[in-house]
């Protein structure tokens, strides 16, 4: 059985219907045939012990060594980053193991041995992709003066294993690492803090279907109105187009709607409130770092305390010193005429068709609903209503 397992290297591993075979060029159909029943004894051991069986890429100039996939999505079963290779050498020696991932579900092989010792480690990812995520330290798989024929060989076995794509992470301080990829057709995908995301499209037969990165900023901005009939707004530092503005900015990673104006409004005014609804939202292109925006105008309550006379009591706004020149309430009746384009004034169309749809009732309220998908944290869903009493 060890002989017949350490001889898979040298040959191909075929399907047909009367089951797998191990043969190469010159073997004689006798020991074809005893091959053949070894072999399939260490594959019926391989399905018994939840082993996973795929392929490795071979990187001397006369061999490469296939595993028939189709045939082996039968004895595949679950695994886990022990895996140990049954015929594996006593040595640790990193250059000269296998460093083919594995993981649950997934077409990838562990096999010690000279002959793959160029493969990198790589884990599942989405989309029919893996990734490869280059260490900080030193580690003599990924030195540069043999990075580039790893990387190379473990492209050819995604490739073998049938995957789309294939990523890179890449820390700031193995940066030189980049120029033995972008050789081999990698392409810069994102960066994020001191790590570098590369991508390869690697299937011939459609171009590339990786999406852009970041292709949308959020923005938010508030519509707050106390119970005097004054708005809440703000003056930048800078570029200011009117004379006063609502309060806002852009939402944060895995930040909501609602909670991103809430913040928005309490940094920059120092005003607490609660989110009510959008009456509205902009879809705008070719902004900000090229991106596109979408800006959410929502409707936000004041908090207001009640003194002991029962009367109301409006907090007083500050502005946020690192961006606000000022802030402060202003009559409403001001605001619209400002927005509107009375007087002479150019007016703001947006805000101007905002507050028509603020006098006229109609809200896009949000309800939390469960998602289909396992696992998964319920969301925000948001629905338009024409009156607060006809929300469930």
């Amino acid at each position: 059985m060890l002989m017949a397992a350490k001889s898979l290297s040298k040959g191909f591993l075929d399907h047909s219907s009367s089951g797998p075979q191990l043969f190469s060029r010159s073997t004689p159909t006798w020991k074809m045939r005893t091959k053949r029943v070894a072999i399939t004894s260490i594959l019926t051991t391989f399905a018994s012990q939840s082993w996973i069986c795929a392929a490795a890429y071979h990187r001397k100039a006369s061999h490469k060594a296939f595993v028939n996939l189709p045939h082996f999505e039968r004895c595949r079963g679950n695994c886990h980053r022990g895996f140990r290779d049954p015929f594996a050498e006593p040595t640790r020696n990193l250059q000269q193991r296998s460093m083919v991932s594995t993981f649950p579900n997934d077409d990838s092989v562990t096999m010690n041995g000279e002959e793959w010792r160029d493969v990198l480690p790589y884990e599942k990812s989405a989309h029919n992709s893996a990734t490869i995520a280059v260490p900080e330290g030193p580690n003599p798989l990924y030195d540069r003066a043999t990075f580039r024929s790893r990387l190379q060989g473990t492209c050819e076995v995604l490739r073998e294993l049938g995957k789309s794509s294939v990523w890179v992470q890449v820390p700031m301080s193995r940066a030189s690492l980049i120029e033995e990829m972008s050789s081999l057709g990698f392409e810069y995908h994102h960066a994020q803090g001191n790590t570098a995301k590369l991508n390869l499209w690697l299937r011939e037969d459609t171009e590339s279907m990786v999406p852009e990165f970041a292709t949308h900023h959020v923005g938010v901005g508030a519509v707050v109105i106390n119970s005097r009939k004054e708005i809440l707004c703000v003056r930048e530092l800078r570029r200011n187009y009117m004379p006063w503005k609502v309060p806002g900015g852009l939402s944060e990673l895995g930040e909501s709607i609602a909670d991103a104006a809430e913040r928005e409004v309490l940094e920059e005014t120092g005003i607490p409130c609660t989110f009510h609804s959008i009456l509205s939202f902009r879809h705008a292109h070719g902004l900000a770092n090229g991106r596109s925006d979408l800006y959410f105008v929502c409707r936000l309550d004041p908090i207001e305390e009640v003194d002991e006379n029962g009367n109301a009591v409006i907090p007083e706004p500050c502005a946020q010193a690192s961006e606000i020149e000022a802030t402060q309430w202003v009559p409403l009746s001001e605001y619209r005429a400002m927005v509107d384009g009375t007087d002479g004034q150019p007016g703001h169309p947006m805000m101007s068709n905002i507050m028509k749809v603020y006098d006229e009732g109609i809200r896009i309220k949000q309800k939390e609903i469960k998602s289909v998908v396992p696992g998964r944290k319920p969301n925000p869903l948001y629905m338009p209503v024409v009156v607060d009493s006809d929300y469930r």
